[in-house]
C-alpha cells in the first residue's frame, strides 16, 4: 500500500511540474535547412502548385521541392529579384510572387517559365507584403509604405488606394476576402474594408475598424477568413481578434467591432505567443497560427454553432513549438500539402509536419537516461523502462500528460544500468542489471536484491520473462535461471541441461506456455515444461546469434537473427525476411506486432514495419518522423491503448497508431525531362523524329511529399511496349533503335501506401521512317522496276534472239561431233563389259561347288548376291582329309576392285590348305593377312600402296568328331542351338593390315563342340548394312539375329529362300549397298 500511496502523491506533485514539461516530448517533424537545398533559411513563404511541387520562398531566392531535391531560382532565372516576401496561387495555378524591391513574378503553370510584371507603376512599388485573387478575377497588392494596388488583369489596369484614398494606412501586412466579396486590409493604423458593390473611388465603399472601433490595437499583421464567415485578424503582441459579422449587417453599418460577434484570445486562452505572424485554416478547419516567439498554436474548434462572443473561445488549443521538435520559435509561415502534410516556415528554415504518430521523451522530459535499454507497461497502466541510469516510472495524469519518477542505486536499486524489467502476477517488478544481479521492487515499495549468492545463474542478466504459471526466468551469461514465488528458489538450466547455449539474450514466454530462448553463440531453444528443443542452423535459422523473439496474434514466432534477418516460425517451417525483401537491416534488435498484426521490426536503422495485409514493408527514420533512430534490442512494448513503445539510443518513443494517417493520396506524375542520343531534348508538342533520332531516355517524377523515398513507377511505351514494366524506383526509363511509328510514353507511380495514380500519358511522338521505308519511295520502287523489267525484256529478248542463232549453229556442228563421239564410246563400252562379263565367269568359275558341304551337310545353303556384275565377297570351301573347311570372306570394295581381291584371297586360301597343308583357322588367317600385304603392299615407304584388305570368316569342321575350330577378322560366327543365338566373336582387325616393327598379332582360335541340331551361320557385313524399312535405316545385326531365330526351325532352302525375300522386301526401291553373302550349315 504504501508504495501505491507514494505513486498517487507523485503524481500528483508531479503532474504539476511536469503538466508543461509534458509538451515538451518532440514530435513528427522533419527539418529541411540550407544543408538540404534551400537557397536561405528564412522562409518567408510557401506554396503548391498543380505538379506537386512544393514552392519555398526566402530573401535570398525561390525554391521548389519535389520530394527528391530542391531546385533553386534566382534573378537569373527570370524572377524580378531574389528576396520573396509573399506568394499567391490563382485560380489557374500561376503562382505569383511578391518581392521586398517591389516587384512581381508569375509562374506560368502551364509553361513552366516566369514573367514580370511590366506595368509602369510596378516601379514605383514599396516591399510587397501581400497579394490575391479576388471572386471578380482582380489582383490586390498589398505593400510596405505604398498602400494598396487593385490590378485588372482583363483590362491591364491598375488603381491605387492609399491613404489619400480612404485606406486607413499606406503600411499594408494583410489582404483578404470574405465568403460574400468584402476585401479586408490590415496595416499598421487598423483594418479597412471594401464594399465591392460600390466603386472604388467611391467614399462610401470604405469601412475602418481601430482602437476607437474597438480593435485592441491597430498594428495589424494579419488578416484571414476563415471558417463560417469569421474574420481572424492577429496583431503585433496583442493576440488575435476574431469577427464574425451578423447576417443582415452590411459592413458599411459596422460602425463598431461590437456590432459583430467578435473575441479576443491570447496566450492566457491558450496561445503561445501574442505576437502573430500568419494564419491558416486547413481542410479540417483547424486553425494554425503562426506566432514570433512561440512556434505554432493549433485551434481546434469545438463542434456545434459559433454566433456568440463566447462561442468563438470554444475549441482546444495545442502548441507546437521547439520542445515538440520545431526548429525554430519565430514561424513566419504555414501550409498543408494536397496531402495533409504541413510545412512550416521559420527563420531558419522548413519544417515538415503530418501527425503525432511519433512522439520522442528524453533526459529534457524528467527520463533517468536517454538510452532505454528495456520497457514494459505494469497492470495498473504505468510505463516502467530500465535505462543507462537508473529507471524511470511514466504515469499518465487525467489531463493525459505523463509525469515521470526516477530510482536509482540510492532507492535500493540494485545498480544504475537496468537492462531488463518485468512485473509478476503479484505485481512486483523485477530488474536485471548489467553485472549486479536483480532487484525486486515489491507492491509495498522496497527494493531486494538477488544475485548468484542466491542462486541466480550469473549477475549479467539480459532478458526477464514471465511463465504463464508465475515462474519467472531470467536470461544470464552463464544460463537460464528459473524463479519459483512458491519457493522462492532459483534453480539453472545450461547446455548440460538441453540449452542451445549458456549466454542467453533473450526470454520470452509465448502464448501456449512455451518459453523461447534466444542465445548468443549458440542455437536458438524452446522450453515446453518438461525438456529443452533446439533449432539447428539446417533446420532454417542461419545463425547462432539470436537477438530478439516475439509472437503475433495468430501464434507465429518471429525472430531477429544477428546477420541473417527476419524470421517467422509457424510451428513447422521458417520464412525468412532480408534487405532484399525490404528490411533495413540484416540484424533486427527488437520485434513486436501491434492490434493489426503488422510486425514492427527494429534495428541501428531505424523503425520497419511489415504490414500484416500486404506482407510488405515500409521504413521509419528521421524522415518519417521517427527520431530515435536506432533502437535497443528488445526495447520495446504495447501498451493497453495499442500505442507501441520503442526504447532507443535517444530516448523513449511513442507510436500512436490512432495518429498514423495513411496517405490515400496518389503521387502527382509528370515527365522532368527528355534526352535524345543521351543529349537534353525540349518537350516539344506533336513532335516528329527523324529516323535516325530514335534513342531516348525519359526522366519522370510522382511527386508525394510525405515519404517520397518509397515511390513507385511502372511504365508503358504505346506503340512498343506490350505490357507495364515492372515495378521499380527508378525514375528514367530509356529506349534505344525504336522502329518508326506513332508512340505514347505513359507511367503511373505508387505512394509508400501503395496508391496508384491513374496511367497519365505525358508524351506523345512519332519516329519518320527512313526514306526507303516510305510509300512513295515504294512507288518510285514499283515503277522503276516495271520500267527496268520492260527494258530488260526488250534488250534480252534481242540478245536472247541473236544468242539462239549462234547457239543453233553450234549446237548442229556439236551434234555431229557428238554422234562421232558417242559411236566410239559405245565401241569401248561394248568393249569394257564385255571385259567385265568375261571376269565374271572367271570369278563365278574359281567358286567353289556348294556340294562340297552338302555331301557331309546336306542342310546347308551359299546365299550370295554381288551389288554389280562381278562381287567384292566371295566364298570358299575345300576339305583335307577330315576336315571340312569353309570361308565367308568381304573384300575391300566391289564391283571390279573387290573382285580383284577375291582372286588374291581365293589363291591364297587354296595354297596355303592345299599346299601348304594348314587347317588350323588361325594359322591360315595369321599367312593370309601377310600375305595380303606382301601382295598389295611393296613397301612401307610407298604412299601409293594400296590400303585394301579384307574381313572373313573361316571355320574348320572335323566331320568326324563335330568339332568346330572357328577364326575370324571383324565378321562372327553365329550358332544357334537350342532356340537361342551363341555368337563367337572375331578379332578387331582385319585381313592385310599393315605390319607394326615387324610384329603382326595372331589371330584367335576358338574350338566349339557342335551337336546335333546346331545351325552354324557366316556372313558378310553386306546384308546387316542394306538401307531400307519405311524410315531408310540399315537393317542392323540385332534385327539380323532376330530373323535368324524366327527362321530357324524352317529346312535350309526355305531359310535361303526366306533370307532373300526379306532383303528385296526391306530394300524397296532403294538400291543395293553392298554385295551380300550368308552360309548356313546344320549339324546333322
Amino acid at each position: 500500500m504504501n508504495m501505491i500511496y507514494r505513486f498517487k502523491n507523485s503524481i500528483m506533485v508531479l503532474g504539476i511540474l511536469w503538466s508543461a514539461a509534458a509538451l515538451g516530448q518532440s514530435t513528427n517533424f522533419v527539418h529541411f535547412d540550407t544543408e538540404d537545398g534551400l537557397p536561405q533559411s528564412q522562409v518567408q513563404t510557401i506554396q503548391q502548385d498543380d505538379d506537386g511541387n512544393l514552392w519555398i520562398g526566402t530573401m535570398a531566392g525561390l525554391a521548389r521541392y519535389n520530394g527528391q531535391k530542391f531546385t533553386n531560382f534566382s534573378k537569373q532565372d527570370s524572377l524580378a529579384e531574389d528576396w520573396i516576401t509573399t506568394s499567391y496561387k490563382d485560380r489557374s495555378g500561376n503562382i505569383w510572387l511578391g518581392h521586398w524591391g517591389g516587384g512581381v513574378s508569375k509562374y506560368i503553370q502551364k509553361k513552366q517559365n516566369f514573367i514580370n510584371l511590366d506595368f509602369d507603376i510596378i516601379s514605383q512599388f514599396n516591399p510587397i507584403t501581400a497579394i490575391i485573387e479576388d471572386s471578380d478575377g482582380n489582383f490586390w497588392f498589398g505593400t510596405d509604405g505604398g498602400g494598396v494596388y487593385r490590378y485588372d488583369i482583363q483590362n491591364n489596369t491598375v488603381y491605387v488606394v492609399t491613404t489619400d484614398e480612404e485606406l486607413s494606412g499606406d503600411y499594408v501586412s494583410s489582404i483578404c476576402e470574405d465568403n460574400v466579396g468584402n476585401i479586408w486590409i490590415g496595416t499598421d493604423n487598423g483594418i479597412t474594408i471594401y464594399d465591392k458593390t460600390q466603386a472604388i473611388n467611391a467614399e462610401e465603399a470604405y469601412t475602418y475598424l481601430n482602437i476607437e472601433k474597438g480593435l485592441i490595437i491597430d498594428n495589424i499583421t494579419v488578416v484571414q477568413s476563415v471558417l463560417d464567415n469569421e474574420i481572424w485578424i492577429g496583431t503585433r503582441g496583442a493576440g488575435i481578434v476574431i469577427i464574425k459579422i451578423i447576417e443582415g449587417i452590411s459592413i458599411n453599418e459596422l460602425e463598431t467591432i461590437h456590432d459583430a460577434v467578435s473575441t479576443i484570445i491570447t496566450t492566457e486562452d491558450g496561445l503561445s505567443s501574442n505576437g502573430i505572424n500568419s494564419i491558416f485554416e486547413d481542410d479540417n478547419n483547424t486553425i494554425w497560427i503562426g506566432t514570433s516567439t512561440g512556434g505554432v498554436t493549433k485551434f481546434i474548434p469545438d463542434e456545434g454553432p459559433r454566433n456568440n462572443d463566447a462561442a468563438l473561445h470554444n475549441g482546444t488549443f495545442k502548441v507546437l513549438s521547439t520542445p515538440q521538435g520545431l526548429n525554430y520559435h519565430k514561424v513566419n509561415v504555414v501550409f498543408q500539402d494536397r496531402e495533409g502534410n504541413y510545412w512550416i516556415g521559420t527563420e531558419v528554415g522548413l519544417n515538415r509536419y503530418r501527425s503525432d504518430k511519433f512522439q520522442i521523451y528524453d533526459d529534457a522530459d524528467g527520463l533517468a537516461n536517454n538510452i532505454i535499454w528495456s520497457i514494459i507497461q505494469d497492470k495498473r497502466g504505468n510505463l516502467w523502462m530500465g535505462t543507462n541510469n537508473g529507471v524511470s516510472q511514466m504515469s499518465m495524469n487525467e489531463s493525459g500528460s505523463y509525469s515521470v519518477e526516477n530510482y536509482n542505486t540510492s532507492d535500493g536499486l540494485v545498480q544504475e544500468v537496468i537492462l531488463a524489467v518485468c512485473e509478476d502476477d503479484n505485481g512486483n517488478i523485477w530488474f536485471g542489471s548489467a553485472s549486479n544481479g536483480v532487484s525486486k521492487l515489491t507492491s509495498e515499495g522496497k527494493f531486494k536484491t538477488y544475485n548468484v549468492g542466491n542462486g541466480l545463474a550469473d549477475n549479467t542478466v539480459y532478458s526477464i520473462a514471465k511463465a504463464g504459471n508465475g515462474d519467472v526466468w531470467f536470461g544470464t551469461k552463464k544460463g537460464a535461471s528459473r524463479y519459483s514465488p512458491a519457493t522462492e528458489s532459483f534453480e539453472t538450466f545450461t547446455a548440460k541441461d538441453g540449452l542451445g547455449g549458456n549466454n542467453i539474450y533473450r526470454v520470452y514466454a509465448d502464448s501456449k506456455g512455451k518459453i523461447w530462448f534466444g542465445v548468443l553463440g549458440g542455437a536458438l531453444s524452446v522450453y515446453d515444461g518438461a525438456s529443452f528443443t533446439s533449432f539447428k542452423d539446417k533446420e532454417g535459422i542461419g545463425s547462432n546469434f539470436v537477438l530478439s523473439i516475439s509472437e503475433d496474434g495468430a501464434g507465429n514466432i518471429w525472430l531477429g537473427i544477428y546477420g541473417s534477418g527476419l524470421l517467422k516460425y509457424d510451428g513447422s517451417d521458417f520464412v525468412k525476411y532480408t534487405q532484399a525483401d525490404g528490411l533495413s537491416s540484416e540484424s533486427p534488435s527488437l520485434i513486436i506486432a501491434d492490434n493489426e498484426d503488422n510486425i514492427w521490426v527494429g534495428s541501428s536503422k531505424g523503425l520497419d514495419k511489415l504490414s500484416h495485409g500486404t506482407n510488405s514493408f515500409a521504413t521509419f527514420g528521421k524522415k518519417e518522423g521517427f527520431l530515435g533512430i536506432e533502437t535497443n534490442a528488445n526495447s520495446v512494448c504495447k501498451d493497453s491503448q495499442g500505442n507501441l513503445w520503442f526504447g532507443t539510443i535517444m530516448g523513449l518513443v511513442k507510436y500512436d497508431p490512432n495518429q498514423d494517417i495513411p496517405n490515400q493520396i496518389p503521387p502527382s506524375v509528370y515527365l522532368e525531362s527528355m534526352r535524345i542520343k543521351l543529349k537534353e531534348a525540349e518537350l516539344l508538342k506533336a513532335a516528329v523524329y527523324e529516323y535516325d533520332q530514335n534513342h531516348f531516355t525519359f526522366d519522370y517524377l510522382g511527386i508525394s511529399l510525405t515519404n517520397p523515398g518509397e515511390v513507385v513507377y511502372s511504365y508503358k511505351l504505346e506503340g512498343f511496349d506490350e505490357e507495364w514494366t515492372p515495378i521499380s524506383k527508378k525514375n528514367s526509363a530509356t529506349y534505344s533503335n525504336l522502329p518508326h511509328g506513332k508512340f505514347d510514353f505513359r507511367i503511373k507511380a505508387a505512394n509508400a501506401e501503395g496508391i496508384w495514380s491513374e496511367p497519365t500519358s505525358t508524351y506523345s511522338f512519332i519516329v519518320t521512317p527512313p526514306f526507303w521505308k516510305t510509300i512513295w519511295f515504294y512507288a518510285i520502287c514499283v515503277v522503276l522496276g516495271v520500267l527496268g523489267i520492260f527494258i530488260f525484256d526488250k534488250v534480252r529478248t534481242a540478245s536472247l534472239k541473236k544468242e539462239k542463232r549462234i547457239l543453233e549453229d553450234k549446237v548442229s556442228e556439236r551434234t555431229a561431233e557428238l554422234a562421232v563421239k558417242n559411236e566410239e564410246l559405245a565401241e569401248i563400252n561394248e568393249d569394257i563389259t564385255a571385259s567385265i562379263r568375261y571376269a565374271k565367269r572367271i570369278q563365278e568359275a574359281i567358286l567353289p561347288p556348294i556340294s562340297i558341304i552338302t555331301k557331309h551337310y546336306p542342310e546347308s545353303f551359299v546365299y550370295y548376291q554381288p551389288k554389280d556384275i562381278v562381287s567384292g565377297d566371295f566364298y570358299w570351301m575345300d576339305q583335307i582329309g577330315d576336315k571340312l573347311m569353309v570361308a565367308a570372306v568381304d573384300c575391300t570394295g566391289h564391283g571390279v576392285p573387290g573382285a580383284f581381291m577375291s582372286i588374291i584371297g581365293n589363291n591364297l586360301l587354296s595354297d596355303y590348305v592345299n599346299k601348304q597343308k594348314m587347317t588350323t583357322p588361325s594359322k591360315i588367317l595369321d599367312s593370309l593377312s601377310q600375305g595380303v600385304y606382301d601382295t598389295l603392299r611393296q613397301s612401307e615407304e610407298d604412299q601409293d600402296a594400296v590400303k585394301d584388305a579384307m574381313d572373313l570368316a573361316f571355320c574348320s569342321i572335323d566331320i568326324k568328331t563335330n568339332k568346330l575350330q572357328f577364326a575370324a577378322a571383324y565378321n562372327p560366327l553365329y550358332l544357334v542351338r537350342n532356340g537361342e543365338i551363341i555368337e563367337t566373336k572375331a578379332d578387331r582387325k582385319a585381313i592385310g593390315q599393315p605390319v607394326v616393327d615387324g610384329m603382326q598379332e595372331s589371330f584367335s582360335n576358338h574350338e566349339i563342340d557342335l551337336q546335333k541340331g546346331d545351325t552354324l551361320y557366316i556372313f558378310s557385313d553386306g546384308y546387316v548394312d542394306q538401307f531400307g524399312g519405311k524410315k531408310g535405316k540399315k537393317f542392323m545385326g540385332r534385327r539380323f539375329r532376330q530373323m535368324i531365330l524366327d527362321i530357324n526351325d524352317k529346312n535350309m532352302k526355305e531359310q535361303e529362300a526366306f533370307i532373300g525375300a526379306r532383303l528385296t522386301k526391306w530394300r524397296g526401291e532403294r538400291d543395293q549397298v553392298d554385295d551380300v553373302l550368308v552360309i548356313g550349315i546344320k549339324i546333322q
